[in-house]
């Protein structure tokens, strides 16, 4: 007895697994199914393609084989056989999907899946394309066949620079390098405003007139942070020339600490800094764009080669530490142009 129930619950259990075995799973995308809709809507479609899908319902069949690779078996939603044409031929550059199978087995199997294409309005069209497939770049061709630059909005500009002190301060401070960050936007066409930092350092004719220890072979650091106002002088296809005043606080180490643990041997001028400097970008490379905040307006950010040049002067309320200088510096700016739907301001 005991035998016969061991072979029956044996054979039973062998039933079960084969009817395990035949279970059938569909193929599936391994991408998210928005991600899928999408790679077919910003299909480079012509202008009367777009037309005959905007607004559509469109089916796709896909035969899926056993390793994943997707075919367009059909399309419905559409009356174009160049459409299906593209269909297919975009379909050839799909990621694998996850196969059918069969138990364990992986098999052929048929996917449907259905896209609505969105209706955009009128003149729409091409810039919604321009975007889809961020982050492309564009040339300033393609912007301007339905926008116009409008300003330059934002920007962040850092340049190294020679000087060379005039005046007082020039009998005590020689040539010498720095680096300044200017950070500002347009509220204008022409007129904007930001904040300026920059640090310096300069060699020594000879020893300021206060140093408790004079003819110390040494140089002389400084530092400014404040203001600036910025007139856009000429806006053209890749240029950008402005006009700074500044206005800052700032100071002058005109003789470091004899021990650093201490303030023995320190000399430190402060005061106004004041300065009018004239700035030249040129764009270099294509335009990154960002998502338009609305059908009329977008923005599109860039990279730029600095040229600037101007005079700054300080007056510390020390004879021996006020005066000015003369430089010329280079360096890159980041920046952020705005654009606008052409017909509108």
């Amino acid at each position: 007895m005991k035998v016969f129930l061991s072979l029956f619950l044996l054979i039973g259990t062998t039933a079960l697994q084969a009817q395990a075995d035949t279970t059938y799973s569909p193929p599936i995308p391994r991408m998210e199914l928005s991600d899928l809709a999408g790679y077919y809507i910003n299909l480079d479609w012509s202008p009367a393609q777009w037309d005959s899908l905007q607004g559509s319902l469109v089916e796709l069949a896909f035969y899926v084989d056993e390793i994943g690779e997707p075919y367009l078996n059909y399309a419905r939603g559409f009356e174009s056989p160049a459409i299906f044409d593209r269909l297919v031929e975009a379909t050839g550059r799909l990621t694998y999907f996850e196969p059918a199978k069969r138990g364990d087995s992986p098999e052929g199997g048929e996917y449907l899946f259905w896209i609505t294409f969105p209706r955009f309005g009128e003149g729409q069209f091409q810039w919604e394309r321009i975007y889809g497939n961020l982050p492309a770049k564009m040339n300033t061709d393609s912007l301007r066949k339905s926008f116009y630059r409008s300003r330059n909005a934002v920007f962040v500009d850092m340049n190294i620079y020679y000087s060379n002190y005039t005046g007082n301060a020039g009998t005590y401070l020689s040539g010498g390098f720095g680096l300044d960050v200017t950070i500002g936007g347009r509220w204008s066409d022409r007129i904007g405003a930001g904040v300026i930092l920059g640090l310096e350092g300069n060699d020594r004719h000879r020893s300021f007139p206060d140093d408790p220890f004079p003819e110390r072979d040494e140089w002389s650091s400084g530092l400014f942070a404040g203001g600036m106002l910025d007139y856009l002088l000429l806006l053209r296809d890749k240029s950008y020339l402005s006009v700074r005043p500044e206005v800052a606080y700032g100071l002058l180490n005109a003789a470091n600490r004899i021990d650093p643990d201490d303030e023995e041997g320190w000399v430190q001028y402060r005061g106004l800094h004041t300065g009018v400097v004239i700035h030249y970008s040129f764009r270099l490379g294509k335009y990154v764009p960002n998502l338009p905040f609305s059908n009329d307006y977008t923005s599109a950010r860039f990279n730029a080669f600095g040229l600037e040049t101007g005079f700054r002067y300080r007056y510390y309320g020390d004879k021996a530490g006020t005066g000015g200088y003369w430089f010329i510096g280079l360096g890159w700016r980041f920046g952020r142009d705005d654009f606008r739907r052409n017909g509108t301001r």
